[in-house]
Formats: C-alpha cells, structure tokens, sequence
C-alpha cells in the first residue's frame, strides 16, 4: 500500500513538475516574442529598442496576427513531420520487411517518433517566432493609418508609442503620408497640449 501511494506521489509530482516547466517555458517565450515584436514597430520608425516597454499593452498586441501565423508554420511542420515518418513506416512494413524479419520502424518506434516530432516543432516554433515576430511587428506599424495627433510648434506630430507614461511621437505631413524619423516625447498629461484622433487614406511612410 506505501509503495502505491509512494509511486502515486511520484507520478503527481510529475505532472506537477512538467506543467509548471511548460508554464514557465511558454511565460518566457511570450514576453521573448512581445520583445520582438515591440521591436519590429519602433525600428519602422527608427526609435531605438532601449525605449520598449514590456506591459499588458506589448503583451496583447502581437497576440492575433503572431497566433495566426505560429498556427500555419506548426500546422504545416506537424504535417510534413507526420508525412515523412508514415513514409518511412510505410516503407519499412512493405519493402525492407521483404529482405528481412527485422524491422526498422516498430509501432513502439512510432511512440517516440511522435515525441519527436513534438520536440522538432517546438524547437522550430521558438526560433520561427523569434524573426516573424520582428516581421509583424513591422508590418504593424507599416500598415497603421488611425494616430491621435497634436500639434506642436506648427508641426504635427502622431503618437507612435509610449515610454515612461510619456507619448513617443514623430512629426508627420497628412498630405503626403509622411513621418520624419525624429521621435521626441510628450507628456500626455500636459495642458498645453490637445490631442486629436485622424484615420488616412493610406500608411505613413518614411520621408
């Protein structure tokens, strides 16, 4: 009855043990992608990556178009996985199994080929996310066309970020869709200053 309630202990702790690594595993990997996807958008506008800020707002904001594309990329790798490992199993049951009793591939073999499959898209989702977040981060901030604006000393500035509970903005021209790469902050609690909301036709682009 000790030795049951021993293995039983052992099997919880475990379970135990493995949840929490994944827990901290995938933790890690987020705010990992958060990072990069904070970068991707400050270096459209040329702000440098000591101002990112990781906070509920960095951590939402990738989690649509990067759950989208990760989904794809271990759809397509599982797949092409799977398809190769079926080959081989194939291949081994009807060919080689006629020059020889020995199998290459058991049923066994196809349990840990599983789990190694899992281990392969893992490792590949890790690193994949770790560029495409930096991508989509870019794209984001190359496609945006909705800003809250203010002008300061006749020019027009949009927010692009925050930093310290201060705006990052960059001077624009809504005529012709353009932004300077000279970032500077505004504090958004500054009376002197009156923030307006716009949507363009089109994406701002580099001067």
């Amino acid at each position: 009855m000790s030795d049951d309630s021993a293995d039983n202990k052992n099997i919880l702790k475990g379970i135990i043990f493995n949840v929490t690594m994944l827990i901290l595993i995938f933790t890690v990997f987020y705010y990992l992608v958060a990072y990069r996807f904070e970068a991707g958008m400050k270096a459209f506008y040329h702000i440098p990556d000591k101002l990112i800020e990781i906070n509920t707002l960095t951590l939402i904001r990738p989690s649509v178009p990067f759950t989208v594309v990760m989904l794809i990329v271990v759809a397509a790798l599982f797949v092409y996985l799977v398809l190769i490992l079926f080959i081989l199993f194939l291949g081994d049951k009807f060919i080689f199994s006629r020059w020889t009793s020995n199998r290459l591939i058991g049923i066994k073999d196809l349990t840990y080929g599983m789990k190694f499959i899992v281990a392969i898209v893992v490792v590949a989702v890790i690193l994949s996310s770790y560029s495409q977040a930096y991508t989509l981060g870019m794209n984001n901030a190359s496609n945006e066309t909705a800003f809250w604006t203010a002008e300061i000393d006749n020019s027009l500035y949009a927010v692009v970020d925050t930093y310290n509970n201060n705006f990052i903005v960059v001077p624009i021209n809504i005529e012709e869709f353009t932004f300077k790469s000279e970032y500077r902050f505004i504090n958004p609690e500054d009376e002197n200053v009156q923030f307006k909301r716009i949507v363009l036709n089109e994406a701002l682009h580099e001067e």
